[in-house]
């Protein structure tokens, strides 16, 4: 985020003498409304994820009874987010083996 401007430099050497211009970088200047829409950036990353507490929050408002109890891997439509969240923690990896040989 830097602007060149160019900058004269005099060299003198023992038969000629040449003038150079050579680039200088300069910070860029920051427009009127920079910090505003800093500001209105970050709002927007955060409602990004909105839908996510959105669905959290028809969650816990739901009637809470046994039937309900698997709803996140029952209703994947309704609970996008949460249904997949559910299925990678609560999922049990399947194997061949003996429980008994696993836990002793």
């Amino acid at each position: 985020d830097c602007s060149t401007t160019a900058r004269e430099v005099n060299v003198t050497d023992d038969e000629q003498s040449t003038t150079i211009t050579a680039p200088r970088l300069t910070p860029k200047r920051k427009s009127f409304f920079s910090n505003f829409e800093r500001k209105n950036i970050k709002k927007q990353k955060i409602d990004n994820f909105a839908f996510i507490t959105d669905e959290i929050i028809n969650y816990f408002n739901e009637d809470d009874n046994d039937s309900n109890r698997f709803i996140l891997i029952n209703e994947p439509i309704k609970y996008k987010v949460l249904n997949q969240l559910a299925k990678k923690l609560l999922a049990v990896p399947a194997t061949s083996s003996p429980v008994e040989g696993i836990f002793s």
